[in-house]
């Protein structure tokens, strides 16, 4: 559904931001395979190499003010991940989001609720 999305777009932004989110859509796409072998993980390493590349352009339009989110840093690991564990079919992030709300609930509660930030950290 969001490539026939993103074709819609086609003439109406800037193709680099359409690059940018194509290559995104294309990793993700690509990652779901249920098997991989050494020339889908080359695409995949391509996809990745095409979003860093032209990721900026977000930056230059105003869209993001940086890229520091954990979910687009763990893609870089995806490909080593697929090579050490297979395919990530079926797999998600939501059972460590979960532990993160948890942990975070409880270090809230540790605190004084006053200058909560270094008494969470420790």
């Amino acid at each position: 559904m969001a490539c026939i999305l993103l074709g819609c777009l086609v003439g109406k932004i800037p193709r680099r931001v359409i690059l940018v989110y194509h290559s995104l859509l294309d990793f993700i796409y690509l990652a779901q395979y249920p098997t991989h072998d050494d020339h889908t993980l080359g695409y995949l390493q391509e996809a990745l190499d095409t979003f860093h590349k032209n990721k900026i352009v977000l930056k230059e339009l105003g869209v993001r003010e940086h890229f520091n989110i954990p979910k687009i840093h763990s893609l870089a690991h995806y490909i080593n991940s697929i090579c050490m564990f297979g395919a990530t079919d079926n797999y998600n992030t939501e059972a460590f989001e979960h532990l993160h709300i948890d942990f975070a609930k409880e270090a809230w509660r540790a605190t004084n609720k006053r200058d909560e930030h270094p008494q969470m950290a420790c």
